[in-house]
């Protein structure tokens, strides 16, 4: 229900249920407030996710790779980069959504530098990029009028379509 509530625009409706449920004492599961995040998130309501953010802390969640990938997508979508930036220097455990969810950010954040920078990062320590990702690089790219990188990303798309077709 949340989940349909979000999809249709109605993400008040979702943190105001959110906060019924907390004060008759029911309990969260990480996927509920993922989408509260979300919801927090699309309505720039900056207080409400940080108080999901202090209940992910208590339950002892906020080390949990799916819900940080959607901590820093909500700090990073209301304009908190540096506290997007600092859990993801504090994950343990990174997965292929986390540095999207960074290089994303950045990039739609008008930070491309940093978004390039990210994305060498990534690809220094093993991962390997998706769509997704050259997606959000080649954004970062254009915006810099960047030639030379945009090759460079269409270089890594011919690798993976290369490597799509041999496995």
């Amino acid at each position: 229900m949340l989940t349909g509530l979000v999809k249709n625009g109605h993400e008040d409706e979702v943190l105001l249920l959110l906060e019924q449920m907390a004060s008759a004492g029911i309990l969260f599961d990480a996927y509920v407030l993922s989408i509260g995040l979300r919801a927090s998130a699309n309505l720039n309501c900056v207080g409400s996710g940080k108080q999901i953010h202090c209940c992910l802390v208590k339950y002892g969640w906020d080390s949990h790779c799916f819900l940080g990938n959607s901590l820093m997508e909500f700090y990073g979508r209301v304009g908190e980069l540096g506290l997007m930036r600092m859990l993801f220097d504090r994950m343990v455990e990174r997965d292929l959504v986390s540095w999207n969810t960074m290089i994303s950010c950045y990039a739609c954040s008008l930070f491309d530098v940093k978004a390039l920078m990210l994305f060498h990062e990534m690809i220094k320590r093993g991962f390997v990029c998706d769509d997704f990702t050259l997606g959000n690089v080649l954004e970062a790219v254009t915006s810099q009028g960047a030639l030379s990188h945009g090759k460079e990303i269409h270089g890594f798309r011919f690798e993976l379509v290369l490597n799509s077709i041999a496995t």
